[in-house]
């Protein structure tokens, strides 16, 4: 179960701001409690069957959650460390800052840590080369797709430089790719590009060359339906392949410094 609070915006006056921070103490002590009773409860039952291990499980299935900015403020902070005790982890709600890296190392919770949105790749990868964020929630595949854009920055091996982690012009950066690393199907440019979304990618629009760029840029022309199936798909299937990468990668630095190179390389022909 999560559950939600307010807070009044830094703009807003005192009072307004005072009303606010005790609306949040207060949901987040009703939290604590509802949590403690359910948690004593499966307790006493663990103690009286021999559901012992199911009950202690259950005990733990709730997150608290943690408005983003107020996690600055030391009497919320509080709540949230002694609502986690007994919970199972902590959901971040609201907008994501680099500054938020350093503090949540700094409470150093034991439970699991998710994020409910993020709002541009960049995000996604302070997040995810952070290692204190654990569930990373997005619905950008789903914003990509909605643009008619897709998912095509590469992060396979032998396109990183060992030297410096610079990016070869033969690879999909070389494409005019936006903030996110993704490049707009809608684009005249495309028109008889036979190539795939992305070379090597095993997702349903990219294997076995099916769907070409310049046969998806007719799609969104003709303003297909299925446009939106195949670039969703594969953008989800990408992001996802990049998420593994940054759990498997033996140099998070050095991926990122990659990924960052490509994302600045915007508005740039491909090369043949």
């Amino acid at each position: 179960t999560l559950s939600l609070y307010d807070m009044e915006p830094p703009a807003s006056g005192k009072k307004r701001q005072e009303r606010a921070r005790r609306r949040c103490t207060s949901l987040w002590e009703d939290f604590q409690k509802r949590v403690s009773t359910k948690h004593d409860a499966n307790q006493g039952a663990a103690a009286n069957s021999s559901a012992s291990t199911k009950a202690s499980e259950t005990a733990t299935q709730q997150w608290a959650p943690l408005l983003l900015p107020l996690i600055r403020h030391d009497q919320t902070r509080q709540h949230a460390i002694q609502s986690l005790r007994k919970s199972q982890g902590i959901a971040l709600v609201g907008q994501w800052e680099d500054s938020f890296v350093e503090q949540l190392a700094e409470l150093n919770f034991a439970q699991n840590v998710a994020t409910l949105s993020t709002r541009s790749l960049d995000e996604i990868i302070a997040m995810a080369s952070s290692h204190v964020i654990d569930v990373i929630g997005t619905n950008l595949p789903m914003q990509w797709s909605t643009k008619k854009h897709a998912f095509v920055i590469d992060f396979d091996s032998n396109s990183m430089n060992d030297q410096d982690g610079s990016v070869s012009e033969s690879t999909t950066a070389a494409i005019a790719l936006d903030a996110d690393g993704c490049m707009d199907l809608a684009d005249k440019r495309y028109e008889r590009d036979p190539k795939p979304l992305l070379p090597g990618c095993t997702c349903m629009a990219c294997k076995d060359d099916k769907f070409t760029r310049c046969y998806i840029h007719h799609l969104i022309q003709a303003k297909e339906m299925i446009v939106d199936t195949l670039l969703f798909g594969h953008n989800l299937h990408h992001l996802l392949r990049l998420l593994r990468k940054f759990s498997s990668a033996d140099d998070t630095d050095k991926l990122v410094k990659h990924l960052r190179s490509q994302m600045q390389k915007t508005d740039k022909q491909e090369e043949s």
